[in-house]
């Protein structure tokens, strides 16, 4: 099937997916256009959420030459929304706003408990049987962004992989030693999970060790991690840093976030390492 969310076609076509961080500024938006990303991280964890300027940021995000030459609607690099709320805080309107404004999913900070998990996935699905929905009805601007009627939008915004036709992915972040303890129980019993990321920075200040990303107890915890996920069948997400993308390709993980500033090079290298000559 052709896929609008360009993260969940490349974890379904390669099995691995690029992204990397972005402020919400309209001028960001514009330099991803063609940048070969599969996505961008709206930041509004540290910087404020404010869903004018998402929706500003979505709106420049979109190439009009690329539709008219592809005649795919969705935008050529998949905005997501990091939002500030942490796991165990249920700010539902956070996520709804940001989906309601056409983001293509939600990055949720600090995700440590079976219940915080559960949250991220309900807090992006509409209410429905057979499990958590917490997303209230009104996504006039989301249809519209997305160049669907509202009827054929609630159709295709289910949250993958629990719907295998939704566009909407989950990803949850693990940032301290309670979420890796706990990832295991998180992805046996929460379904809806797109990718687990982990966040290396405070994963490390969790630890004792802040910033020492290469003490054995970092390490230790991101092998957990991504054995955990490996073992349940989902994404492993992982920051690298410059010339270390190829590596973390070869080490498994399948969400790799570059910065742009930093490592276009290296971007390049990632997608040829995972078969990604496009």
């Amino acid at each position: 099937m052709t896929r609008l969310n360009g993260i969940v076609g490349a974890l379904e076509s390669s099995g691995t997916a690029f992204v990397a961080f972005s402020s919400a500024e309209t001028e960001r938006a514009v330099s991803f256009g063609g940048s070969g990303y599969d996505g961008v991280i709206i930041e509004t964890e540290h910087t404020g959420f404010d869903a004018r300027r998402i929706q500003d940021f979505l709106q420049y995000l979109l190439d009009r030459r690329y539709i008219a030459q592809s005649g795919n609607l969705a935008p050529e690099v998949t905005p997501v929304v990091r939002v500030p709320s942490i796991g165990s805080e249920r700010n539902h309107w956070f996520v709804k706003q940001a989906l309601d404004a056409g983001a293509y999913g939600i990055v949720f900070p600090h995700v440590d408990s079976v219940g915080d998990a559960r949250f991220a996935v309900g807090a992006c699905r509409y209410p429905q049987e057979g499990g958590p929905g917490g997303r209230g009805i009104g996504a006039g601007a989301a249809a519209r962004y997305f160049g669907l009627s509202p009827s054929e939008y609630y159709r295709c915004a289910g949250v993958w992989p629990l719907d295998p036709a939704g566009e909407v992915i989950v990803v949850i972040m693990i940032e301290s030693r309670a979420g890796v303890d706990e990832v295991g129980e998180m992805l046996s019993k929460v379904p809806g999970i797109g990718c687990v990321l982990i966040g290396h920075g405070d994963l490390s200040q969790s630890l004792g060790v802040h910033g020492q990303y290469d003490h054995p107890d970092v390490l230790e915890a991101h092998s957990r991690v991504l054995n955990a996920c490996r073992s349940a069948g989902v994404a492993c997400g992982v920051v690298a840093a410059p010339g270390d993308v190829e590596r973390r390709v070869d080490e498994g993980y399948r969400l790799i976030v570059v910065q742009p500033e930093i490592s276009y090079a290296g971007l390049q290298a990632g997608r040829r390492r995972a078969g990604r000559a496009d």
